[in-house]
C-alpha cells in the first residue's frame, strides 16, 4: 500500500499562489505536482479563509477571541490559587481523620473525588473504615486468656493500638 504524501505549508502556499495569480490553471497545477484537484481546492479554501487574519490588527480582535483570552487568564490564575492552597494544606500536616472530616463537610457542595484531590487524601483513605473492637470486648477476651499469656497479650494489644495511632497520623 502506498504511503500518503505530506506537503509542507510552504509548498501549499506556492501551489495556491500559482493558481490565484493566474499563471497556471487548476488542471495544470494538478498535473505538474501530481495532486488531485480536490486537494488543491481544499488548500485554496483554507488559504482564502485564513487570508483576512493576516492583516488583522490586535484592535480588530473579535469579542470571542477577547473572551477566550480572558478565560485563559482566569484559568491560569485559578491554577495558581489551587497550587497555593494545596501547598498550604501540606504544611498544615492534617491527620487522615481530620482530612476525612473536612472532605465530609465539603462533600455537601463539591464532588468527594475533587475534595480528596485538593486535600491530598487518597479516596481509599477517605472511605476506609477501621474495624476496632470495642474496649469491653477486648477486656473480656483478655480475661479469658490464661494468666501466664495475659502479659504477652496485653503487650500485643498495646502494640496494635500504637500502630493504629501511627497509621492515623500517616
Amino acid at each position: 500500500m502506498a504511503k500518503r504524501r505530506t506537503f509542507s505549508p510552504e509548498f501549499k502556499v506556492q501551489v495556491i499562489l500559482e493558481l490565484l495569480s493566474g499563471v497556471k490553471t487548476n488542471a495544470q497545477v494538478c498535473r505538474e505536482h501530481q495532486i488531485a484537484s480536490t486537494v488543491v481546492s481544499a488548500w485554496k479554501e483554507q488559504f482564502l479563509a485564513a487570508a483576512p487574519g493576516i492583516f488583522a490588527t490586535p484592535a480588530s480582535r473579535s469579542k470571542e477571541q477577547e473572551r477566550i483570552a480572558e478565560l485563559e487568564r482566569l484559568a491560569g490564575r485559578l491554577t495558581l490559587e489551587l497550587e497555593i492552597a494545596k501547598k498550604s494544606l501540606q504544611h498544615l500536616e492534617l491527620s487522615v481523620e481530620r482530612k476525612r472530616q473536612v472532605i465530609a463537610m465539603l462533600a455537601e457542595q463539591y464532588p468527594k473525588a475533587l475534595a480528596c484531590d485538593v486535600l491530598g487524601c487518597p479516596r481509599s483513605s477517605y472511605y476506609y473504615q477501621p474495624h476496632v473492637a470495642e474496649e469491653q470486648e477486648l477486656k473480656l477476651a483478655i480475661e479469658q486468656v490464661p494468666s501466664q499469656d495475659r502479659d504477652l497479650l496485653v503487650g500485643c494489644v498495646m502494640l496494635a493500638r500504637f500502630c493504629h495511632e501511627i497509621l492515623l497520623f500517616v
